[in-house]
């Protein structure tokens, strides 16, 4: 299997450091130990944009290849400025070399009037190349900011991989469900059941009712067809069709720690509030823990959602490089261009990604997975007997957790900070200013994490594979801090 040597292009977007109209949104992009700053200040607040999201919110029209590259190139424009695009050519050159398989575009939109801006169009003229719909530079988002978002479980899984597929009856009669769940059944029919099993509920269930299948088949994959808006998805209760609120989908989700990751294939519950962070469907699923959500940002038409999973399971389950959600994100967006270049819906999918890499599983590396899981109905006997002959087992820490000497680094770095403050801004020059500024923002997530360390070490949770993941980006972050002290020092 091709290995998936994909290096992280970090992207981190934040509030303007002032209040009023107009201001620009400061950027941060890291790779490879490199860090860059730069602006944006593109907003959905634009005339443009608002027009170019209600076009591109209407499934049955077709803005055109022209018009959906103006909007990708504008983006880009907007990003990759001064030494932003500096380090962009880097990597681009890194990738061109061979020094890497490709580069991940990590998206970490923090102001919603950023966010909710269609960045899967993203296009780099130059390059004659839309992001969402490269092999190479796949596009994802992330949502990282601990006081939102506490640490994603870890991704990877051991077959058979268990995909549970929720189809509540549709009844406007307008999805075929059926279709798409034999088309994932067909998928890995040709790969063999040793690696995955599929299953299925259908009909009229509601909320409570999901929530007990998800608690018996202990899935590692949720796959969800139906009819969704941006802040909830249609399930029954007592017989009738049920608007369930993205709260109540997040709330049982929360104690399903099999799962890795949902894919939404309802319209709308991938949109993004242009006011109110982790108000809608897919954003707050990462809340849960999950660390890989694909969900869809505008509507779509029904075959285009069949097409898609058609796509993305092909890819996941018998691609190049099975196993790896980005690359089979990528994979099922390039076709959906090649399809309609005319159309948005390869850019309709959203993949948010809390995870330093995009693989689920590996298949080389399991081949004494047992043979006989062939059953595709919910069977809460059967997914006992397949917990027991494939447990999972997450590897502890080589160590304990010292927090002592991070207990000293976090107060060095906050009395520095704290001095910076007595000093005038008018003794500073902008650039010194917008450094102080960012790393204060920075400073306040590494504090959060470290609460969040505090708190792993009262619990006693010596699983750990939480703990060290919080750990890892505590570290990155207090790095980067320090390199900008230094800097700022010099």
């Amino acid at each position: 299997m091709p290995e998936h040597r994909f290096i992280p292009f970090d992207v981190t977007v934040r509030p303007p450091h002032a209040a009023g109209p107009s201001q620009p949104y400061p950027v941060t992009v890291a790779y490879r130990a490199r860090t860059a700053e730069g602006i944006v200040t593109q907003d959905i607040h634009a005339p443009f944009w608002q027009a170019a999201v209600n076009q591109l919110a209407d499934p049955t029209q077709r803005p055109g290849s022209q018009r959906l590259m103006e909007m990708g190139q504008i983006l880009f424009d907007d990003l990759m400025q001064g030494a932003v695009r500096d380090l962009w050519i880097s990597a681009r050159g890194d990738l061109d070399s061979g020094l890497a398989a490709g580069i991940r575009l990590r998206l970490a939109l923090l102001p919603p009037a950023v966010a909710c801006l269609p960045w899967e169009a993203l296009y780099d003229r130059d390059r004659n190349e839309p992001f969402a719909a490269s092999a190479q530079t796949p596009l994802v988002r992330v949502e990282n900011l601990f006081r939102h978002v506490g640490a994603a479980r870890p991704l990877r899984t051991t077959p058979p991989v268990k995909i549970l597929v929720v189809a509540p009856a549709d009844p406007t009669g307008q999805i075929d469900a059926t279709r798409e769940l034999e088309e994932i059944q067909r998928i890995v029919a040709a790969v063999g059941s040793r690696h995955f099993q599929v299953i299925s509920q259908t009909g009229q269930f509601d909320i409570v009712e999901l929530r007990r299948t998800i608690e018996a088949a202990q899935p590692d994959i949720l796959h969800l067809i139906g009819h969704g808006q941006p802040e909830g998805i249609l399930l029954w209760k007592q017989g009738q069709p049920t608007w369930t609120p993205a709260s109540s989908l997040r709330v049982i989700l929360q104690r399903a720690t099999s799962v890795k990751l949902v894919v939404l294939n309802v319209c709308l519950a991938g949109r993004v509030s242009d006011r109110t962070p982790f108000s809608t469907v897919g954003p707050q699923l990462l809340q849960t823990g999950i660390p890989a959500v694909v969900a869809m940002q505008f509507e779509v038409l029904a075959q285009n959602g069949a097409d898609f999973t058609r796509y993305l399971y092909e890819e996941l389950i018998a691609g190049s490089v099975p196993g790896a959600i980005d690359a089979a994100v990528g994979y099922a967006r390039s076709n959906l261009y090649a399809l309609e270049p005319d159309s948005f819906g390869f850019g309709a999918p959203v993949l948010w990604l809390n995870a330093e890499d995009g693989v689920i599983f590996e298949l080389a590396a399991h081949k004494e997975a047992p043979e006989n899981n062939e059953t595709s109905t919910w069977s809460p006997a059967h997914v006992s007997q397949a917990s027991a002959q494939a447990p999972r087992v997450s590897p502890t820490p080589e160590k304990p957790i010292d927090l002592r000497q991070l207990q000293q680094q976090d107060g060095e770095i906050a009395q520095w900070l704290a001095a910076q403050r007595d000093i005038p801004d008018a003794a500073l020059d902008a650039a010194l200013r917008h450094i102080i500024s960012v790393r204060n923002d920075e400073l306040q997530n590494v504090q959060d994490q470290f609460r969040q360390l505090r708190s792993f070490k009262s619990e006693q949770l010596r699983t750990a594979n939480a703990e060290r993941a919080v750990l890892e980006q505590y570290q990155s972050r207090l790095t980067r801090i320090m390199q900008k002290k230094e800097r700022i020092e010099s």
